[in-house]
């Protein structure tokens, strides 16, 4: 559920459920992370089906793969650039220089400051 269908469903049964308790909002974000991780990978795949010897998603190196999951839970605009790097073969160095110079994530650079701390 998303958008105006969550807002709806907030509005009507927001006041009757109360707030949720601190377990319930790890299991929600645990659910929405999973379901994010499972959209990246997708993404990956289908813009690096055509590579040639593209590393598939379980060969790339993890921190590289959660920053990429980080930045499509985000709204990553250049996410085709990113897989071409990523499949490559390319280094926690490359993928830095990537997000220091994409015009997108540099619009929220304390999130760019994160990722960039999280891959050194």
């Amino acid at each position: 559920m998303q958008g105006r269908q969550a807002d709806v469903f907030i509005s009507v049964y927001g006041p009757l459920v109360g707030e949720i308790t601190h377990q319930q909002q790890i299991r929600l974000f645990d659910f929405s992370y999973r379901e994010k991780k499972d959209y990246a990978k997708g993404v990956y795949s289908r813009n690096s089906a055509n590579l040639p010897k593209a590393l598939t998603w379980d060969q790339v190196d993890i921190k590289i793969r959660d920053v990429f999951v980080d930045t499509i839970f985000q709204g990553n605009q250049t996410a085709r650039a990113m897989v071409k790097i990523m499949a490559e073969n390319g280094t926690r160095k490359d993928i830095i220089d990537y997000l220091k110079n994409d015009l997108f994530q540099s619009r929220d650079p304390q999130r760019l400051s994160l990722r960039l701390n999280y891959l050194r």
